[in-house]
């Protein structure tokens, strides 16, 4: 109970309820998530690239790999070993 009083003090009492959201507390949050997801996004937007058919021969590619790895029936293990 001391230590809660001591460093937790400011913290508890007789408040008004939860303060109301700001764009200046929603801003940081935001910013972390865009950096943490930089990595997602770089695969999110090649995966936009290939079905858009944005470039013919980069899907035409992809689109043999997969076809080889559905008729030997082993898309999930080349997916797998692509990412090690």
């Amino acid at each position: 109970m001391y230590y809660v009083q001591q460093y937790g003090g400011q913290y508890i009492g007789a408040g008004t309820g939860i303060p109301s959201p700001s764009k200046q507390d929603a801003i940081p949050s935001v910013e972390r998530l865009l950096v943490a997801s930089a990595p997602f996004q770089q695969i999110v937007m090649t995966i936009r690239r290939i079905y858009r058919w944005e470039n013919p021969s980069e899907t035409a590619k992809y689109l043999v790999i997969y076809t080889i790895l559905w008729w030997f029936n082993v898309i999930l293990p080349g997916m797998v070993s692509r990412h090690c």
